[in-house]
């Protein structure tokens, strides 16, 4: 059980991430995101 909790976490981490880093990308200037495709 504590197996399946943790990966839940671990899982809406990733989804809460994912949309906060869209929505700071989708905020930034054109010329910033090449910039943060290199840090990924």
């Amino acid at each position: 059980m504590k197996k399946k909790i943790f990966l839940l976490v671990i899982v809406l981490l990733i989804g809460l991430s994912a949309i906060y880093f869209g929505n700071s990308i989708e905020n930034r200037s054109l010329k910033t995101i090449p910039e943060s495709a290199v840090l990924l």
